[in-house]
């Protein structure tokens, strides 16, 4: 979509030119266009369809109709009429006038097959009765954003950063789900194209992003949480909750939000949400908010009485309801459940019809076409056909491989000071009630969730440390958690427990503040216990270190 010619005097005309290719070009077309007239361009392009189908043998046909679609001229000049119908010739107008800049970037875009069938494609409703009445339409606030994007940015000229530019434009920040949590300022829609780009070129997403769609994509820039925001969510799941990366299921990390009226006010930050609790409201937020943070399209969904989520699975069969791409979770099913103005069985069912996206823009730009058409018992011959063709060969994706192992190295910032003596989390010698994970950044960690069996049964974990010489020492977990007023107990061989405030790290790697306790020389017993009302605790290490 490289712009060659930054001053278009005629900007349709160059639109115009890619149709006169054809035979059967439509008569002095440019000398119509000369006045930015899109609405005469639009009825030429409507009558060079026409004649294009009555000069083509049998083409009422499936035969016939396949042949038409594999003209990819003819697949232009029915996107370009399409694309002016759902943006409106006005408006298309209104938005170019006096600004050669703007002209010149609509004559790209009428030029550009891509561009034109991802818009549609992504702004085409669910919803198969919306889609059969055909009077959808595209904002023309989007073109703004596309100029914008577009202008800034060559990359957004192609491959997924054109889809993600297009998905922004049609769905900018702040156009998601309401609810707990979410920025009182929606981010610019630049602002979030590069976040998103910015992130998969660091490889901070997950893989299956890779294979979206525009609408798919939707579902996940017009996200309401600020960028700040979901960089942070990325980074507490990574440190935290690591495990939660298997299978891209960091949805379950909505079972650490605490189902309560939360003690804290939200302050328009995801951190709170997770600090707080909430009940269904803010549960459901954040099940969609933490899935778009690692490039996982999510929406909320409706049900009596209640709220939660749906997310799109690269592993359909992990729980719930094995077999489906998009699980509702935190809920009862899809025979319950409301979400895009669909009923929940409906919503299945069109995203199962998307998932062979061949086969569904065939039938799309058979749609196009029956609109196109002047012959009544032509457009509803095409209508039929379009329902009885076999299915297109479907795209197979494989299941991304996992990228919840360490992709660096432990900093070397992260070494003990001298004369710390460190003792890492996973060398303990007995625990109930804990897991072992991989941690994100190298090496090993524990986590202590809530109601993990054995929960608040004394010792619940059991460290030896040995030092070179009787003293007093201070000691300091490194330790992450996401919730307020967190604690556990420390106690020194056959000593009293002794309570340790763990302030919220709001998921992120943080020293304790130093507990001191007296150790002899050689080895030391060090009992942890939890009470039963606390929430997860992930621990990387244990440090001592002798008090002068």
């Amino acid at each position: 979509m490289k712009i060659t010619t930054p001053f278009l005097p005629v900007f349709w005309a160059v639109a115009l030119k890619s149709i006169a290719l054809c035979p059967a070009a439509i008569p002095d077309g440019e000398g119509t266009l000369e006045n930015d007239n899109i609405s005469s361009y639009y009825e030429q392009v409507t009558k060079w369809i026409n004649d294009r189908v009555a000069n083509q043998p049998n083409s009422i046909s499936k035969t016939g109709l396949q042949l038409l679609l594999n003209d990819s001229i003819f697949c232009k000049a029915l996107s370009q009429r399409q694309f002016i119908a759902k943006l409106g010739a006005e408006k298309i107008e209104s938005f170019a006038k006096g600004s050669n800049e703007k002209k010149a970037f609509l004559s790209e875009l009428l030029l550009n097959t891509e561009f034109m069938e991802h818009s549609l494609e992504g702004a085409t409703p669910i919803g198969r009765s919306l889609r059969e009445q055909n009077n959808w339409s595209i904002p023309v606030s989007a073109l703004e954003i596309w100029h914008h994007l577009l202008s800034s940015d060559p990359d957004a000229k192609s491959g997924i950063y054109l889809k993600l530019a297009i998905a922004t434009g049609l769905n900018p920040p702040g156009t998601g789900n309401g609810g707990a949590g979410q920025a009182k300022t929606p981010e610019t829609p630049l602002a979030r194209y590069r976040f998103y780009k910015n992130s998969h070129q660091n490889e901070e997403l997950f893989p299956s992003f890779d294979t979206l769609s525009v609408w798919e994509y939707r579902q996940m820039v017009s996200s309401n949480a600020s960028n700040a925001d979901l960089a942070w969510g990325r980074k507490a799941i990574n440190t935290w909750r690591p495990d939660l990366r298997n299978n891209e299921l960091v949805v379950n990390s909505t079972s650490e939000v605490w189902r309560r009226n939360s003690p804290i006010p939200f302050k328009d930050t995801f951190k709170n949400v997770l600090a707080g609790g909430g009940k269904c409201g803010p549960r459901s937020s954040w099940s969609v908010f933490i899935c778009q943070a690692f490039g996982i399209p999510a929406v909320g969904v409706r049900q009596p009485g209640h709220v939660c989520a749906t997310y799109k699975s690269t592993y359909p069969n992990v729980q719930p309801q094995p077999g489906n791409s998009w699980k509702v979770v935190y809920g009862r099913g899809w025979h319950v459940s409301k979400t895009c103005g669909l009923p929940g069985e409906q919503f299945m069912e069109e995203m199962a019809a998307r998932s062979n996206l061949a086969t569904f823009m065939r039938g799309e730009r058979l749609r196009w076409l029956s609109g196109a058409l002047q012959s009544q018992t032509e457009s509803a011959t095409v209508l039929e056909l379009a329902s009885s063709m076999p299915p297109l060969p479907k795209t197979v994706v494989a299941a991304p491989a996992q990228q919840h192992k360490p992709k660096i190295a432990t900093k070397a910032g992260s070494k003990p000071r001298a004369g710390t003596i460190r003792i890492e989390a996973v060398s303990f010698s007995k625990a109930t009630g804990i897991s072992t994970h991989d941690c994100f950044t190298g090496g090993k960690q524990i986590h202590n969730a809530k109601y993990a069996p054995g929960w608040g049964s004394p010792p619940n974990i059991t460290w030896t440390v040995r030092v070179p010489s009787t003293g007093t020492y201070e000691l300091t977990l490194q330790a992450a958690v996401v919730n307020v007023d967190q604690a556990v107990n420390i106690a020194v061989n056959d000593g009293r427990p002794v309570p340790l405030s763990i302030p919220n790290t709001h998921g992120l790697w943080q020293q304790t503040l130093p507990l001191t306790c007296d150790l002899k020389q050689g080895a030391n017993i060090i009992n942890l216990t939890r009470p039963a009302t606390q929430r997860g605790l992930a621990l990387r290490y244990l440090e001592f270190r002798q008090k002068p």
